[in-house]
C-alpha cells in the first residue's frame, strides 16, 4: 500500500464515502444531515488533497448556448419525477413521512435543500468529474460508483425496477458531464446542469410532499 500513489487511496476513499454516509445517515441514524455532511465532508477533504486548485475549473468552459440547452434538460428532471412519482414508489411509501423520519421536514428541511443547492453541485463535480479522467468514449467504472449511490438511497422509496432505471440514466448523465468538461475544458456546464436538475428535483419533492 505504501508503494502506491497516496491520491489513489483518498479517491477510493471519495468514491466510497458516499455508500458509507447513506448506511451511516438513512440506515442507521434515520438522519439525512449525518449522510450529507459526512459525504460532503469527505468530499472537500479529498478535493484539497487531490488539487484544490481545480476549484477554478467551476468557471471554465462557460458557453451561453450551452447553458441555456443543456440547463433547460436538467430542469425537465423535476418534471419526470413529478410525473412518475405514482407510478415509481413503493406501495406503501407515505413521502411526507419518510421526510419526517430523516428530519426532513419544517425549518428543517428548508434549510437542507438549500444547503443542498448551494454545496452539493460544487462539491459533486469537483470530485466526481475533477479528479477522475478516464477515457470518455465509453460509461466508466466512476459513472457508475456515482449512479449507484442514489440507488442506494431511491432503494427505499422506489420500486427495484425505477431504481434501476434511475441508475442506468445517471450513469450517461456522468458520462455526458465527462465529455462537456472534455469538451468545453472545464466543469463550467456539467456544474450548471447540476445545479439545475438539483433545484428541480428538490422543487418537485416538495411539490409532492405537500399534496
Amino acid at each position: 500500500m505504501s508503494g502506491l500513489p497516496p491520491h489513489r487511496w483518498i479517491k477510493t476513499l471519495g468514491i466510497a464515502s458516499p455508500y458509507g454516509a447513506v448506511i451511516a445517515g438513512l440506515v442507521l441514524f434515520d438522519n439525512a444531515w449525518i449522510a450529507i455532511l459526512l459525504y460532503h465532508a469527505i468530499l472537500a477533504l479529498c478535493v484539497c488533497i487531490v488539487n484544490r486548485a481545480m476549484v477554478s475549473e467551476l468557471t471554465k468552459g462557460f458557453s451561453l448556448p450551452q447553458s441555456f440547452l443543456f440547463g433547460f434538460a436538467a430542469l425537465l428532471c423535476g418534471l419526470v419525477i413529478y410525473w412518475f412519482w405514482p407510478h415509481a414508489k413503493t406501495d406503501t411509501v407515505d413521502l411526507s413521512a419518510v421526510l419526517h423520519n430523516y428530519k426532513l421536514d419544517g425549518f428543517a428541511g428548508g434549510l437542507f435543500a438549500a444547503y443542498s443547492i448551494l454545496v452539493n453541485p460544487i462539491l459533486e463535480e469537483l470530485f466526481w468529474r475533477g479528479c477522475f479522467n478516464p477515457s470518455p468514449r465509453k460509461p466508466a467504472f466512476i459513472d457508475l460508483a456515482f449512479a449507484g449511490y442514489h440507488g442506494l438511497a431511491l432503494n427505499l422509496v422506489l420500486q427495484p425496477a425505477y431504481v434501476i432505471a434511475v441508475i442506468i440514466l445517471l450513469i450517461g448523465v456522468s458520462w455526458l458531464f465527462r465529455h462537456l468538461k472534455l469538451a468545453n475544458r472545464g466543469l463550467a456546464i456539467p456544474y450548471i446542469m447540476h445545479l439545475a436538475a438539483d433545484i428541480s428535483i428538490i422543487a418537485s419533492i416538495w411539490m409532492l410532499s405537500t399534496n
